[in-house]
């Protein structure tokens, strides 16, 4: 199972499913790419049953829609210098530390988790970061660190953060993003910069700073907004159609002809 997106400026490639089926996949994604396998960065984790339930392909115009045709990373580099989560760890935990985060997630995604103190623009779509980026109130002096889930959406939003004035000798990237922060930083010391989960696009709806599926968590029927375990309780558990507050006005239907393998 997984999702394959092509682009001009790139390709995502989501899958899931046993370790000897993926490990081939992979071999045969770069030799059809013709890419090295130092260019292609793989975020490993498990499951205890597939998070995607089906194969797709898709060819789009951009990977992540940003509606700004000048951020393609296929053209320029980006503007933003990476940072491994390494010395981002190390500098969340100076004391000397002047660094800012900001976020580039949407607003659903980060509320089930982000780095403590981090910045974000409150956008329901990432369409809004270029006008958002404008309108900023973040300082263009300060040392900002963008980072996102797995690091393709900050490879844009760099581009938008240049274009509303912020220099690219302050602008930095984490690589890989959260993604790559809990494989590389120990789950303690993660704890101690990272509160919550992160938010992932498949079935497992979030992962803790282990990669493993934090239980309970669904989205919202209609419009993918995520609920806690405490509110899928309390809407009646995970074998109803469960929607949020604003979506519920209507009655919750507990019937098996609406419910559906994808929830996101």
């Amino acid at each position: 199972m997984g999702t394959i997106l092509l682009a001009v400026e790139g390709v995502n490639v989501r899958l899931s499913g046993s370790l000897s089926a993926v490990e081939e996949f992979k071999i045969i994604i770069e030799s059809v790419l013709s890419l090295p396998s130092s260019l292609v960065h793989y975020k490993d984790s498990t499951s205890s049953s597939p998070s995607l339930p089906r194969f797709l392909v898709k060819i789009k115009k951009e990977l992540i829609g940003m509606g700004m045709p000048s951020a393609d990373p296929s053209l320029a580099p980006s503007p933003a210098q990476h940072i491994s989560p390494e010395d981002l760890h190390s500098m969340l935990t100076s004391s000397t530390s002047d660094v800012v985060l900001l976020d580039t997630r949407n607003d659903y995604e980060l509320k089930m988790g982000t780095f403590k103190s981090a910045h974000h623009f409150d956008i329901s779509t990432f369409r809004d970061f270029p006008a958002s980026a404008k309108s900023s109130p973040l300082p263009k002096s300060d040392k900002i660190v963008m980072f996102c889930t797995g690091g393709i959406r900050c490879e844009k939003a760099a581009f938008a953060m240049e274009a509303a004035g912020y220099p690219s000798s302050s602008l930095y990237q984490l690589d890989g993003g959260i993604l790559n922060y809990f494989e590389k930083v120990s789950p303690d010391a993660s704890r101690e910069t990272y509160e919550g989960g992160c938010f992932v696009f498949d079935d497992r709806v979030v992962v803790d700073v282990e990669g493993k599926t934090v239980k309970g968590v669904r989205v919202c029927f209609r419009c993918r907004w995520p609920l806690s375990g405490g509110e899928v309780e309390a809407m009646g558990g995970e074998d109803r159609v469960i929607k949020c507050e604003k979506c519920g006005e209507e009655d919750m239907l507990n019937c098996e002809g609406r419910k559906r393998k994808r929830n996101y």
